[in-house]
């Protein structure tokens, strides 16, 4: 290793660990919307009123599917982003490698 790779290896691991951290987030939410969609299930909806109960069906048709920061669908703001860096960083090693040796 020498002193001009220094800064490069510095930027990968800046940007392994935003990767990281952006990627917990978007979990997190996805978790979170995960559970209030459990909770709305198990509410004692048969002692509610009538309009009560279209709306909790209403809600739940909503909450089905977790909330999702997507990034034009390309990038999912989930753990599948970090599978998706650590290919293309895979990618860029095995092309660069090859590339230095011949």
């Amino acid at each position: 290793m020498t002193k001009e790779a220094i800064p490069y290896i510095g930027l990968v691991l800046v940007s392994v660990f935003v990767t990281f951290v952006v990627s917990e987030g978007g979990e997190k939410i996805e978790q979170q919307c995960h559970e209030i969609y459990l909770t709305a299930q198990q509410f004692k909806w048969y002692r509610w009123n009538k309009s009560n109960r279209q709306l909790l069906m209403l809600f739940l048709l909503m909450t089905k599917d977790p909330i999702s920061v997507t990034c034009y669908g390309f990038a999912t703001q989930n753990r599948t982003l970090l599978l998706k860096m650590y290919r293309m960083m895979q990618a860029c090693a095995t092309y660069i490698q090859s590339t230095n040796t011949n």
